[in-house]
């Protein structure tokens, strides 16, 4: 080995929080192209030579001028011969993936894929992958094929390097080509996965209980110290050098915690989309809009679920000036039970020519409505049956004017 590393054991406790409901991606790291690099100082099953694919999340804040410029992960060095593998990228935006090749035991110099110029651009994330099978070197983006190399043969292992992200394997090089930029989520497989497997993955965290042949795998999730976490199966853990902690990732990021409001009527969330509401810990059937109609006393919260499936849930916002625990009667109008099960009755006082009634979910959607049909003491029953429980409104008009009461459905 060209030379010696020592790793410093580091215990990290990671808080989840009691509102997430996903396994977020908390970070990445960030690396300044001049000096930062993880250096993995272990070379446990990372030297495949009949396949491999090395895959990462990427966000280049500037490109070096040559396709060779800026390393993402390399385990690649020529200083004692031409050895191993690297994904890089530079030259406006040109992915590379490079290889040594091995034909029947004779080293063949480096073997390289390309994209086209200008295929990913700064300030942008994306997701690159290189491959080899046996027969020819592949290359993607966001899991799309951009360019193939055909060669028959072996990858040249490089058991004189370690693997390195963020900068080539080969100290003994005069410029070490570092990565500009964050990077997250690195795989690296003992085989060539094709593009539909990394498209149904690449969003997302894996479970490495159910999976085979991931070799090495960064989350980059610790957000504190200087330590990157193997999650593959070689245990090879990467001291950081001068990069950065970032909460800025591709993807699985968590909801910031939403905010209620409350205008007198009705309660609304900061968020405009994902919403669930709850009442006491408990969901509130239909309650999935930015406003809900609070028709009980107690505790609400609402939820927020992004496209990722990762949630945030506020604080609570009690309610206790509803006072619905006991019938209503005000302005000649009785309503009970309330709440209700499968029966409502409401009675007035009095009314003026034709009348009907209305009932309107927490979403402000007409659920039922009749003419009001009150007997002689004018007293009428609705059914309730066919309604899930929830909270509601109560409309009745009549030529004269109109009432409404807030009902709760159990």
């Amino acid at each position: 080995m060209k030379r010696t590393a020592t790793l410093t054991l580091i215990c990290i406790l990671i808080s989840i929080s009691a509102w997430s409901q996903c396994s977020p991606n908390e970070s990445s790291l960030l690396f300044d192209g001049t000096s930062a690099y993880i250096d993995v100082a272990t070379n446990n099953n990372l030297d495949p030579t009949t396949g491999i694919t090395v895959e990462a999340w990427i966000k280049a804040t500037s490109w070096g001028i040559n396709s060779w410029t800026n390393t993402i992960v390399g385990k690649d060095g020529w200083f004692v011969g031409e050895e191993g593998y690297v994904l890089r990228a530079g030259a406006n935006g040109t992915l590379s993936f490079n290889l040594a090749g091995d034909s029947l035991g004779i080293p063949v110099s480096w073997k390289e894929v390309l994209s086209s110029a200008g295929a990913m651009t700064t300030n942008t994330w994306y997701h690159v992958a290189g491959t080899f099978d046996g027969t020819a070197l592949k290359l993607y983006i966001n899991g799309n094929l951009v360019g193939t190399t055909l060669f028959t043969g072996l990858i040249f292992p490089a058991n004189d390097y370690f693997l390195n992200i963020g900068r080539m394997g080969d100290e003994d090089q005069a410029q070490t080509r570092y990565w500009a930029g964050y990077i997250d989520e690195v795989r690296i497989w003992d085989h060539a996965r094709t593009g539909a497997e990394l498209s149904a993955n690449m969003n997302q965290q894996l479970d490495t209980s159910t999976v085979t042949g991931l070799i090495a795998y960064y989350r980059f999730n610790e957000n504190t110290g200087f330590v990157a976490n193997d999650m593959g199966s070689g245990n090879n853990e990467g001291s950081l050098i001068g990069t950065s902690w970032s909460a800025d990732v591709p993807f699985g990021a968590v909801p910031a915690v939403p905010t209620i409001n409350y205008n007198g009527t009705y309660l609304y969330s900061n968020a405009p989309s994902g919403n669930q509401w709850y009442l006491d810990g408990l969901p509130i059937s239909g309650g999935t809009s930015q406003a809900i109609l609070p028709t009980v006393n107690g505790n609400y919260t609402v939820t927020v679920t992004n496209l990722n499936g990762c949630s945030a849930t506020s604080d609570p916002y009690p309610m206790t000036t509803l006072g619905l625990n006991n019938p209503v009667k005000a302005d000649g109008l009785n309503i009970w039970p309330n709440p209700a099960h499968d029966k409502l009755n409401i009675r007035l006082s009095s009314h003026a020519g034709k009348s009907e009634w209305n009932l309107f979910n927490a979403m402000g959607q007409k659920v039922m409505g009749n003419a009001c049909q009150f007997d002689a003491d004018n007293l009428m029953s609705i059914s309730l049956e066919s309604l899930p429980p929830g909270i509601y409104e109560i409309k009745i008009r009549d030529d004269a004017q109109e009432y409404r009461r807030q009902i709760l459905i159990k």
